[in-house]
C-alpha cells in the first residue's frame, strides 16, 4: 500500500511540474529618480497596442511598479485573470485608474526594454513578415531589447534565406554593443554561414565589432564552415584590425588550418 502511495505521489509531482517549472524573470532599474521593477512568470501576451496583458500561460503573473504605483496581473487556470492596482503600497480600484496608468507606463517598458518581444514579433511577422520585424526593432530603444527580437525572429520564424542577408545588415547597423552583436550573430552562425552572401554579410558585420575577445571569437565562429577564398581573405582582413596578439593569433591558426 505504502509503494502504490509513492507511486501516485510521485505521477501526480511529474504530471504538475511543466506547471511549475516556469521561469521566473526579474528586471530592476534605478535612473534619474525613478525606480522600475518588473517580475513574471509564464508566457505573456500583450495587446496589439501595448497598453495591456491580455494573456498570461496558467499559473504566471505580471508584476510591473514604477516608483509608488504598481500592477499585479495573476493567471488563474484557464487562463482567467485577475488584476490588483497599488499605490504606496495600498490596494486601489484597478477601473479606471489602474488600466489608465498601465496604459502609459507598459508602452515605454516594451520600447525600452525588449519586454513582450516574443509575442510582438509573432504579431508583427503575422502582418508583414519579416521587413515588418525589422522596421518595428528600429523602435526599440535599447541593445538588449533589439537582439532579443533579432533572435525570436530567426529562432521562432521561417526567415527566407533571401532575407538572410537584410537581417544580418540590420544587426550591424541597429546593434550598438558588441557583446549583444557577436551573440546574436554567432547564436544564428548556422543560419548565416550557410551561403557565401550571407556569410559574406556575417563577416563585415564582424568586421564593426570593436572588442577584440567579441571579434576573434565570432571569426573562428564563421572558419568552423567551410568558405571559399575570397571569404578567408574577409576574414583574415577582418582580423588585422584585432590588437590582441592572443586573440589575432587564434584567427590566424585557424586561417591556416583552412588552407
Amino acid at each position: 500500500m505504502k509503494s502504490l502511495l509513492k507511486f501516485l505521489s510521485l505521477a501526480i509531482l511529474l504530471a504538475f511540474l511543466p506547471t511549475f517549472a516556469q521561469a521566473q524573470h526579474k528586471y530592476i532599474h534605478k535612473s534619474d529618480g525613478k525606480e522600475i521593477l518588473v517580475n513574471h512568470e509564464g508566457k505573456i501576451t500583450l495587446s496589439d497596442d501595448d497598453k495591456d496583458i491580455v494573456a498570461i500561460s496558467d499559473y504566471g503573473f505580471f508584476r510591473f511598479k514604477v516608483n509608488r504605483r504598481e500592477v499585479l496581473i495573476k493567471a488563474e487556470s484557464g487562463g482567467q485573470l485577475s488584476r490588483t492596482f497599488y499605490v504606496r503600497g495600498r490596494k486601489k480600484p484597478y477601473e479606471p485608474e489602474g488600466r489608465a496608468w498601465l496604459a502609459r507606463e507598459l508602452p515605454k517598458l516594451v520600447r525600452r526594454g525588449g519586454f513582450g518581444a516574443e509575442s510582438r514579433v509573432a504579431r508583427f511577422f503575422k502582418k508583414g513578415g519579416t521587413n515588418a520585424v525589422l522596421a518595428e526593432i528600429q523602435n526599440i530603444e535599447s541593445d538588449y531589447g533589439q537582439q532579443k527580437y533579432f533572435n525570436y525572429l530567426l529562432q521562432n520564424h521561417p526567415v527566407k534565406d533571401s532575407e538572410l542577408t537584410g537581417v544580418v545588415q540590420g544587426i550591424d547597423n541597429t546593434i550598438k554593443s558588441d557583446y549583444y552583436k557577436g551573440k546574436i550573430l554567432r547564436k544564428n552562425q548556422h543560419k548565416f554561414l550557410k551561403n557565401n552572401a550571407t556569410a559574406g554579410a556575417y563577416i563585415t558585420a564582424v568586421t564593426s565589432i570593436k572588442s577584440d575577445y567579441e571579434k576573434s571569437k565570432a571569426l573562428r565562429t564563421a572558419l568552423a564552415s567551410k568558405l571559399p577564398t575570397h571569404l578567408l581573405v574577409k576574414v583574415l582582413d577582418a582580423s588585422m584590425d584585432i590588437d590582441s596578439d592572443y586573440e589575432k593569433s587564434k584567427v590566424l591558426q585557424g586561417v591556416v588550418k583552412k588552407r
